[in-house]
């Protein structure tokens, strides 16, 4: 192969000012920065926040006809926060995800099993209630006989 003159010059060296790194290296992870780490906390946050609110959901406040708005939302909130803590977590703590998943399923099943066995609402303010009182009631909304 003959060389002329009008070949490119070929590109200068420049592992000197960017040395690259030996193929198939990888470098050591660095840790979470403080974004990171609040973007973190938030999502465990919003997790313990779901799973409480659907336990004080089925396990302290009355049935109403809220109560499966309020236990759609509280597992709506365990659900988007585990996704937030894969997000905030994936390159650092890979596992973390799956963990902090398993323990909001375990829980939730928990307070699932616990709603079946004792009922709902068997730990709030009327469990001791006293029952209502057999008869006719007291207090009546019609008007006296003879008018």
């Amino acid at each position: 192969m003959t060389t002329t003159t009008d070949d490119p010059e070929p590109a200068p060296d420049d592992a000197e000012l960017a040395p690259r790194a030996r193929p198939g290296y990888r470098s050591r992870r660095e840790g979470l920065d403080m974004t990171q780490k609040a973007a973190l906390v938030a999502a465990l946050v919003r997790v313990l926040a779901g799973l409480g609110g659907l336990g004080g959901t089925l396990l302290w406040l009355p049935i109403t006809i809220a109560t499966p708005v309020l236990a759609g939302v509280s597992t709506l909130m365990m659900v988007t926060g585990c996704l937030s803590v894969s997000k905030a977590s994936r390159a650092v703590y890979p596992k973390l995800a799956r963990i902090v998943a398993a323990a909001c399923a375990a829980g939730a099943l928990v307070v699932v099993a616990l709603t079946a066995t004792l009922g709902a609402g068997a730990f709030g303010p009327v469990r001791n209630a006293a029952p209502a009182p057999v008869g006719a009631p007291t207090v009546t909304f019609e008007p006296p006989p003879g008018r």
